[in-house]
């Protein structure tokens, strides 16, 4: 935890140069000094850029038993084309010393033809939303 303060500026600075055309992201700690047992309040805003395209997004935090996640707040907006998800978790510190939270992110990529299809069923005749996925690296976050 001795040299919190500059991996985060680094990961939030790592943020804003490594993003996709197609979306924006930003994960945003509470604080830049966290203690055993002490709340960390995480935010994760996702943001929809291209309109031109159909986006989901699967985000996730890697579970570590240096630590303990629960979520606090979930608003999710899949509309076409203006996709947009704000979270909020809490993450508890399991243990002294640096910890690494790290992240998993896959961008879906589909279409308006697609999504037609995927609605046309009826409930007996579930048919499935074909995208095209791709993980998205993202930094690990130490505090």
């Amino acid at each position: 935890m001795k040299h919190a303060l500059g991996n985060i500026f680094f990961f939030l600075l790592s943020l804003s140069l490594l993003h996709s055309e197609d979306f924006t992201y930003t994960i945003t700690p509470s604080k830049q000094v966290v203690y055993l047992h002490e709340p960390l309040l995480l935010t994760v805003d996702l943001n929809q850029t291209n309109p031109d395209i159909v986006l989901l997004f699967h985000f996730a935090i890697e579970k570590h038993k240096s630590y303990e996640i629960k979520p606090l707040f979930a608003q999710h907006n899949d509309s076409l084309h203006h996709a947009k998800h704000h979270n909020r978790y809490i993450i508890y510190p399991l243990q002294t010393g640096d910890i690494n939270i790290t992240f998993s992110l896959t961008k879906r990529v589909t279409n308006d033809e697609k999504v037609r299809y995927f609605s046309s069923g009826a409930r007996d005749d579930f048919k499935k939303l074909e995208t095209n996925d791709f993980p998205i690296a993202l930094h690990t976050l130490t505090i």
